[in-house]
């Protein structure tokens, strides 16, 4: 029988509260048939991984592969954060359940025959946790809207000075003149 070791690593950085179980799923892939796209897989088995476990599962009692399928494993990634694989080469293939068809990216796991039986490298999962990035909005942007603002500053300065210069230049005029001032007494 086989034996497949899976290790959870949190990247450094990660905030101790967003290390959060996750799920592991192994698939059983069947090679693409003759005139068929991709390949084909159907689960295995689905496991939780958890700080309890020290983040490390092992799938076990599980048949060799043949030369017609392998095994394969992927993360349900949880959002925010970005798995990366090692111990293996990345493959898709498709899965079909009462839901439809879900396309998946998984490790494919390499079960080689030794000497001492047979071996698999150790499949190591890292999360990378990822700062959520603001959506573009379409706007202006704020230099628009400063350079805007300058810019109105600048010419109500600019009136300014001009009408008080045109206040101090002129002769100030009566109100009233002399004429219908005393009309007006």
């Amino acid at each position: 029988t086989v034996e497949i070791p899976v290790t959870k690593v949190w990247a450094p950085g990660t905030p101790e509260n967003a290390k959060i179980p996750v799920e592991i799923t192994l698939y059983k892939v069947t090679h693409p048939g003759e005139g068929e796209d991709s390949a084909t897989g159907q689960v295995v088995g689905t496991v939780a991984i958890t700080a309890d476990d020290q983040w490390i599962h092992t799938f076990t009692d599980l048949p060799k592969p043949n030369g017609s399928w392998y095994y394969a494993i992927a993360e349900t990634v949880t959002e925010g954060f970005e798995a990366t694989y090692t111990g293996g080469e990345l493959v898709s293939f498709t899965v079909t359940d009462e839901t439809g068809a879900t396309e998946i990216l998984a490790v494919k796991i390499a079960v080689t025959e030794g000497e001492n039986g047979l071996t698999v490298d150790p499949i190591i999962i890292t999360n990378e946790y990822r700062m959520y990035e603001l959506p573009e909005t379409g706007g202006i942007g704020t230099n628009t809207i400063y350079t805007l603002g300058i810019l109105l500053i600048l010419l109500w300065g600019v009136y300014l000075v001009y009408d008080n210069k045109m206040h101090l230049t002129s002769t100030p005029k009566q109100k009233y003149p002399e004429k219908e001032r005393k009309e007006i007494l």
